[in-house]
């Protein structure tokens, strides 16, 4: 893995390939190992770059508070940093939030998106976060106090691989290294507060609940498992209604997770969405 500074601490992340970018995005509390069947998949044709976002897997850090406006200035600070042109952005959960909101700011800078299971204000609301909104919806204030009280916790072994147990959907058996290695990181110091600094900042995402895509705007790609317990997909498909991507496809059977858990039909739904939104000069 390679390494960037930014605001004073080390971002990590894998590169693979060359060609036109794309960069991936995980979802909050796990890594860029969520991609890896897609890195491996498409460096033959491109240059891919996943990231361990700023607060997660190697990219741990403490003492920033993570916000989707933190998260958007990062990802142009590194785009500038190396020097891309236009992109392609795929992203997971938060990471669906992070490039839905860098592609509204700067459209010129966006060639395509391909976004799983995007993190808005109402999705977060129906899936097994639901909870936590209902029982802070009397005082929104309570949000930053729990996390100031619960943000420097380790989670327990057994509260981590439930955590990730959770991502799964119905469709397959999960795979014992990413399910160990994802289930190790809740177990990392900051992870909690990293994860807390998302939910504190949710009113910030309703921005994306409202967002109606219009000409001229990047060609773009929404993925959901249809077994998604973390943002269920029927809070999608009222996403999707408003949003109006240039295609949306739910894959049965799928969670969280859906890019590993449906890998070879992900990779040929993403290929073919390629093919016809090509990349200008390619």
């Amino acid at each position: 893995m390679e390494r960037i500074a930014h605001k004073g601490m080390e971002v990590w992340y894998h590169r693979a390939g060359e060609g036109s970018p794309i960069v991936f995005l995980h979802n909050g509390g796990n890594s860029h190992v969520i991609w890896e069947r897609q890195v491996s998949h498409f460096a033959s044709s491109y240059a891919c770059f996943a990231f361990d976002l700023p607060g997660y897997g190697r990219s741990a850090n403490t003492s920033m508070t993570y916000t989707l406006r933190f998260y958007v200035d990062f990802l142009r600070e590194f785009m500038g940093e190396m020097g891309m042109g236009k992109v392609t952005l795929v992203g997971n959960c938060v990471g669906s939030a992070i490039s839905l909101r860098y592609a509204i700011e700067s459209p010129e800078s966006v060639e395509r998106l391909v976004l799983f299971n995007i993190l808005t204000q109402q999705t977060v609301r129906d899936g097994i976060l639901g909870p936590f909104f209902k029982l802070t919806a009397p005082a929104p204030a309570l949000r930053p106090l729990l996390r100031s009280v619960f943000g420097g916790m380790r989670l327990p072994g057994i509260v981590g691989r439930y955590s990730v147990a959770k991502q799964y959907g119905r469709r397959s058996a999960r795979d014992p290294q990413l399910y160990a290695e994802l289930s190790a990181l809740y177990g990392r110091k900051g992870l909690v507060r990293a994860l807390a600094d998302i939910l504190v900042d949710i009113d910030s995402f309703d921005v994306l609940d409202d967002f109606s895509i219009k000409e001229g705007f990047p060609p773009t790609f929404v993925l959901w498992g249809g077994d998604n317990n973390v943002l269920p997909c029927p809070a999608g498909r009222r996403l999707v209604e408003t949003l109006g991507p240039k295609k949306f496809e739910v894959i049965e059977g799928a969670g969280h997770l859906v890019m590993h858990e449906a890998a070879p039909e992900v990779n040929a739904l993403i290929e073919n969405f390629f093919a016809q939104n090509r990349v200008q000069g390619s």
